[in-house]
């Protein structure tokens, strides 16, 4: 066989295009609805202007013998029989029965009015599966396809049944965009009990200090925002565990831990510990830092007073105590009282400049005798 032209090759491609453009129609016209209406059926084509009545459309043309079957489908159908009553029982019913099929007339957007085929029970899933699964329908989705279909069909309930179709479609789910569910925002609870749930974290690594220390477990109390910071060397379990420790024997034992996910809280070790000190284990989300956004708060504070109060970097540890008293005697924005104030019930002693002690004086509400510093810690934590 001789060579063939550039040219005789562009026109056979053409000649092939235009072939497999005349085989493959619009999937709810040709070939789907010969198989269902025959070839020889004709929905109504109308000519009516907007305003002009509904009722006043040409009925439908005449069917094949495949339209006669449907509309045998149709009388079978039982889900059908109420909007054959409604056809035969008024003239004003959008329901018409023409040659013996079941019609429904509705109009479009632009308010032109058309014809539907109310289509029967046993052929739904194969005009459902034409609208959705075909090629040339392309897998859209339930709001499209209903679109596609409602151009020639209708039946009951059709909404749901094209939605039913489009989410239990195969193909669909295995190729759909995966989307996690969201778990929705909860409230941070408001502690009115000392030491009912604690935030703990680790600040670091920060310049090494002459004492070798390079980091600091931060501790902040939920309910009186009272603060405490110990320095640490290393991160380890352990370390962690003996600066907790130490932090309980001076304030409390307490109900809950509130840390981040990180190895250092929740190693095997730490549970043990959290177990045999009886303390209920809370983590922060994943990668959700304002879980914990009392104690991060605090972290921003304490290191800006590092910074604005330290000269030499390798003595930071040295001034966590004094910027501490700062941090507790400071009121806080979230209680308007002192940290200091709400654990013990009064004011804390400051030195000033000149080396004397003086206190802010203790409110008039705190009565000495039996019961009276009871009640004003009670009263002040109530606030």
């Amino acid at each position: 066989m001789g060579a063939i032209t550039r040219q005789q090759a562009r026109l056979n491609l053409q000649n092939r295009c235009q072939q497999i453009a005349d085989q493959q129609t619009d999937g709810l016209s040709a070939t789907p609805l010969c198989d269902i209406l025959g070839p020889d059926y004709d929905f109504p084509q109308s000519n009516l202007s907007i305003d002009q009545s509904i009722s006043d459309l040409p009925p439908p043309t005449e069917s094949t013998s495949d339209a006669v079957s449907i509309a045998k489908d149709q009388k079978d159908d039982p889900t059908l029989r109420g909007l054959f009553s409604q056809a035969n029982s008024s003239n004003d019913s959008e329901f018409v029965i023409c040659k013996d099929i079941l019609h429904r007339k509705t109009t479009d957007k632009d308010g032109t009015p058309y014809f539907q085929v109310v289509l029967p029970k046993n052929r739904r899933q194969q005009i459902l599966r034409i609208a959705h699964s075909t090629p040339m329908a392309g897998h859209t989705g339930s709001k499209a396809t209903k679109y596609k279909i409602m151009r020639n069909f209708f039946w009951p309930n059709m909404s749901t049944d094209i939605k039913a179709y489009c989410q239990s479609c195969v193909r669909c789910q295995k190729t759909a965009k995966k989307t996690l569910p969201q778990a929705p925002l909860q409230t941070t609870p408001t502690f009115t009990t000392p030491f009912a749930r604690v935030a703990l974290d680790v600040v670091g690594p920060l310049p090494l200090t002459d004492r070798k220390h390079m980091y600091v477990l931060t501790y902040i109390d939920m309910a009186t925002r009272y603060p405490d910071a110990v320095p640490l060397k290393t991160t380890t379990s352990k370390a962690v565990a003996t600066a907790i420790l130490e932090i309980f024997c001076r304030l409390s034992i307490l109900d809950e831990i509130l840390t981040d996910r990180g190895s250092t809280f929740v190693s095997t070790f730490m549970r043990e510990v959290y177990h045999f000190l009886g303390i209920k284990h809370l983590k922060t989300s994943q990668y959700r830092p304002q879980t914990n956004g009392c104690l991060e708060r605090y972290h921003h504070t304490l290191m800006q007073m590092v910074r604005k109060s330290v000269t030499d970097k390798k003595d930071w540890d040295l001034y966590l105590p004094y910027l501490l008293f700062a941090c507790r005697e400071t009121p806080s924005s979230a209680t308007g009282y002192s940290p200091f104030h709400l654990l013990y019930g009064k004011h804390v002693l400051v030195v000033g400049d000149t080396g004397f002690m003086f206190s802010i004086s203790i409110s008039s509400t705190f009565e000495p005798g039996i019961g009276g510093i009871d009640t004003y810690i009670d009263t002040t934590h109530a606030h």
